[in-house]
């Protein structure tokens, strides 16, 4: 028998055919039977009389991300949902305005990113001018220069994205750097 949506009088006429009393949900013989089907109801989005999260919450989960919290210890400090928490974090108030973030939210994550960048950009010069003649004789240079790579990469990511609205091509053309004769070690053949 196919599956499909039916009328309440479709309904009460297959439960009659099953020999089945939909008020008392017992058969002719009076012996109870369950009912075919069985209604249930799927909550999505927000449970009926909750309210929506507070802004300082928002904010909190916002900003905790950006510090790199895991959404796993977000949503155990909090009881909001992944996707709530994955909202925030991109600075969205909920999930249907994912991809339109919140001015004063996306603000308090470029704000914290900006402090992380700044100290990470300091730590990078600490870095960067440790890498001296002198300081290579004990200490190896993949390794400060692997500490000056990791810092620039944490600067490049923690800062804000700024979108360029000019849409016109670049092309940069490197001159290729000439070198003199002199330059060149001689090698003189004789016969």
């Amino acid at each position: 028998m196919p599956l499909g949506v039916v009328d309440s009088s479709d309904f009460e006429k297959e439960l009659a055919k099953a020999g089945i009393n939909s008020d008392t949900n017992e058969s002719e013989d009076n012996k109870p039977r369950a009912l075919i089907g069985e209604l249930v109801d799927i909550r999505r989005g927000r449970i009926p009389g909750t309210k929506e999260t507070p802004e300082i919450i928002r904010e909190i989960v916002a900003v905790e991300g950006a510090q790199g919290a895991k959404n796993s210890t977000l949503m155990r400090a909090t009881g909001l949902s992944q996707s709530s928490i994955s909202a925030y974090k991109n600075g969205a108030t909920s999930t249907t305005t994912y991809h339109e973030p919140d001015p004063k939210l996306a603000s308090k994550i470029n704000i914290t990113k900006e402090r992380i960048s700044n100290k990470a950009h300091s730590r990078l010069m600490m870095a960067l001018r440790e890498i001296k003649p002198e300081s290579l004789i004990g200490i190896k240079p993949r390794d400060l220069a692997g500490i000056a790579k990791d810092m620039s990469a944490v600067v490049k990511n923690m800062e804000p994205s700024i979108q360029i609205q000019d849409n016109s091509t670049k092309v940069v053309v490197y001159r290729p750097h000439m070198r003199d004769e002199s330059e060149f070690d001689v090698i003189t053949v004789s016969e």
